[in-house]
């Protein structure tokens, strides 16, 4: 099954307004509040179980957003390429971090395995890149990459 794209934030806002509220349940809430008020401020928690994986504009390329900071303009997130597939050349206004955790990628004319890091400067340009097993990359990057 693909995954669906998640909807962007004024169909999210949007959504959010056209449905009906609903008081929940004492008990629910009261354990709810108590999970919230236990949780340590300022903690961000995503697990590894997630299906909240997206299309990104074309075949075989899918993304999970784990943190998109709005105040710094940065998102960290992971991306898999399918086997054999290829990401279109792109340009970065700002620093993008990879770190490669499984499979392969082909870019800048070096081959990069699991635990490679590359880092490429603001207003870096990459060329066509690929891999031919299929990888999972973490990424860090402005808000605005292509």
């Amino acid at each position: 099954m693909t995954p669906r794209p998640a909807p962007d934030p004024e169909e999210r806002a949007a959504l959010f307004a056209a449905v009906e509220p609903v008081e929940p349940r004492a008990a629910t809430r009261d354990a709810l509040l108590a999970r919230v008020a236990a949780a340590p401020a300022g903690l961000l928690v995503r697990r590894a179980a997630g299906d909240d994986w997206e299309e990104v504009g074309v075949p075989g390329l899918q993304r999970r957003i784990l943190c998109r900071d709005v105040g710094r303009r940065r998102q960290t997130y992971l991306l898999r390429v399918g086997p054999g597939m290829r990401i279109p050349p792109h340009r970065h206004p700002d620093v993008e971090e990879c770190y490669v955790l499984e499979g392969d990628l082909h870019s800048f004319g070096t081959v990069f395995h699991a635990g490679d890091y590359v880092r490429a400067d603001a207003g870096t340009r990459h060329g066509t890149a690929r891999s031919e097993q299929g990888c999972l990359l973490l990424l860090t990057a402005g808000l605005d990459d292509e």
